[in-house]
């Protein structure tokens, strides 16, 4: 089956399907293939043309793969509830079967042979944590950011989307940024450039970092929108070890180039309010700057939180523990000589 396109399992027999095409198993009716099955690397394993069969698809389901499988890349697998695949004949190849961020079924790989990037196991909607570096001016291609995924993008692209889950952060330069999942700019802290709408719906976080007035995590876009039908997103302030902040110092952690003002605000902090982070207290205001950046006010002098101890305070109270213990017992050695030395 070919990019784009859906193949049924049902009456199939030694699949290949290439990269965005899809291997359609049935969601209300057991099944049992043993062709060989063939993926490239970006295929999908999930609900086709013509997989429902005679059931509803409410009752559990299995289908069963027992022929071999051959991953020649990452395979996502999307699947209802109440479905299984479950994998039993040889299943081999450099790629992996990875759950999509949708998926609400379940794998379960009881391979005969497993010599793949999967391992025998039940695996179900749980998304693999993977980070992926982007590097290099791409203005024209765009980014997505899915579940489970952190990108760092230290360079240009187009739109960059970033679903619930994800984190997007680096220092970059798009056209647009709509945010889900959590958008942490720099490598701690860094600028984030946005040369069109800057758009947070209900689920955003927006993770700013902030060690000094003169080192802070900022975006810069030319139209912003923190809330989406009256969900606002967060914004999750992290005071860096080691920062100092004195009291009035100011951060524009949004910078508005647009003439617009920001649309809505993040949640529980409307205009004016104070909150406090490791000691730290700031008032947050959506008119600031030139009259229409996000701008936090420090209300006190404050430094960051400890770093946290390596071991190294442990090693000198060790270590000095260790001198002393030493120096005593060459002076009780030094002491019983004597004492020796006198009864002679």
């Amino acid at each position: 089956v070919g990019e784009n396109a859906s193949v049924p399992l049902e009456g199939a027999n030694n699949i290949t399907v290439k990269s965005s095409g899809e291997l359609g198993v049935k969601y209300a009716d057991n099944e049992t293939s043993a062709s060989k099955i063939t993926f490239e690397n970006g295929a999908m394993i999930s609900h086709g043309i013509s997989c429902l069969g005679s059931g509803g698809g409410s009752s559990n389901v299995t289908t069963v793969l027992s022929g071999d499988i051959v991953l020649n890349g990452n395979v996502e697998y999307k699947l209802l509830s109440n479905v299984t695949v479950k994998i039993t004949g040889k299943l081999s190849g450099p790629g992996k079967l990875v759950a999509h961020k949708d998926n609400k079924g379940t794998l379960l790989v009881e391979s005969s042979d497993n010599t793949s990037g999967t391992p025998n196991g039940q695996h179900g909607n749980a998304h693999e944590a993977k980070l992926i570096k982007l590097d290099g001016d791409k203005p024209n291609e765009s980014v997505s950011v899915r579940k489970g995924e952190t990108v760092l993008l230290n360079g240009s692209r187009s739109d960059v989307y970033v679903d619930e889950g994800g984190v997007f952060g680096g220092n970059a330069t798009v056209k647009s940024l709509n945010v889900a999942g959590v958008v942490a700019p720099g490598n701690s802290p860094g600028k984030i450039t946005v040369l069109n709408d800057f758009y947070m719906n209900g689920t955003g976080v927006y993770k700013a970092e902030i060690l000094d007035k003169d080192h802070y995590d900022q975006i810069v876009a030319q139209s912003v929108q923190l809330s989406n039908g009256g969900n606002s997103s967060k914004l999750e302030l992290v005071y860096l070890p080691g920062g100092t902040i004195k009291k009035g110092d100011t951060f524009t952690i949004i910078n508005n180039n647009g003439s617009a003002p920001v649309q809505g605000t993040f949640n529980g902090l409307p205009e004016g309010a104070e909150f406090a982070v490791d000691g730290a207290t700031f008032k947050i205001s959506y008119v600031g700057g030139d009259g229409n950046d996000v701008v936090l006010t420090a209300q006190n002098d404050s430094t960051g939180p400890k770093a946290p101890n390596t071991g190294g305070e442990n090693v000198a109270v060790n270590l000095a523990g260790t001198i002393v213990g030493v120096a005593s017992a060459a002076i009780l050695l030094f002491m019983a000589k004597r004492k020796s030395f006198g009864k002679k």
